[in-house]
C-alpha cells in the first residue's frame, strides 16, 4: 500500500489534474471575443472581401469562426485564395482553419490557385502546409506547368 503514494506518483498525479484544467482553460478561451460564432465569423468573411488584412488578422487572432460560407459558398480562407490575398492566405495558415475546405463547386485552396493562375498563392500554399501528402507537393513541383491558356495542369 504505501508503494501507492509515492512522492513521484503524486507528482504525476498532480500533471495529469493541471493538463486536464489547462485543456479545459484552453478550450473555453477558443471565443475570446465573446462575439458569436456566426458573427465573428461574418465579420471575417467581410474583412477579408473588402481586403481588410489588419481587421481579418485581429479577427483570427481572437478566435473568429472560419467555417462560415458566402454565397458562392467559399470559407474566407477560400475566398482568400480565390481573389490572391496571400498576406491574408498566410496569416490563415498560422491560425486553425479548415485547410481541406471545400468551395461550392467542390474545389480545394490549391485547386482555386491553379485554376487562377497565381504562382505565387500555389506556392504560399505549399509552404503553409495546406497539402495533405508529400505526394501532392512532390507532384505540384515536378508536374505543373501553365499551358497556352494561362492555367496550370497537373
Amino acid at each position: 500500500m504505501n508503494g501507492i503514494f509515492t512522492a513521484e506518483n503524486r507528482w504525476w498525479g498532480c500533471m495529469a489534474v493541471l493538463g486536464l484544467v489547462l485543456c479545459c482553460v484552453l478550450a473555453s478561451c477558443r471565443q475570446s471575443s465573446g462575439v458569436p460564432d456566426g458573427a465573428s465569423g461574418r465579420a471575417l468573411l467581410d474583412a477579408v472581401k473588402a481586403g481588410d488584412n489588419r481587421k481579418a488578422a485581429l479577427l483570427l487572432t481572437e478566435g473568429a469562426y472560419t467555417e462560415v460560407r458566402d454565397e458562392r459558398g467559399d470559407t474566407p480562407f477560400l475566398y482568400a485564395v480565390r481573389t490572391g490575398n496571400i498576406p491574408v492566405v498566410r496569416v490563415m495558415l498560422t491560425h486553425e482553419i479548415d485547410r481541406e475546405a471545400r468551395s461550392g463547386s467542390g474545389k480545394g485552396a490549391l485547386e482555386l490557385a491553379l485554376d487562377s493562375g497565381n504562382e505565387a498563392m500555389v506556392h504560399c500554399l505549399i509552404k503553409g502546409g495546406s497539402l495533405r501528402t508529400k505526394l501532392a507537393v512532390t507532384t505540384i513541383r515536378c508536374c505543373s506547368r501553365p499551358c497556352s491558356s494561362g492555367k496550370w495542369t497537373l
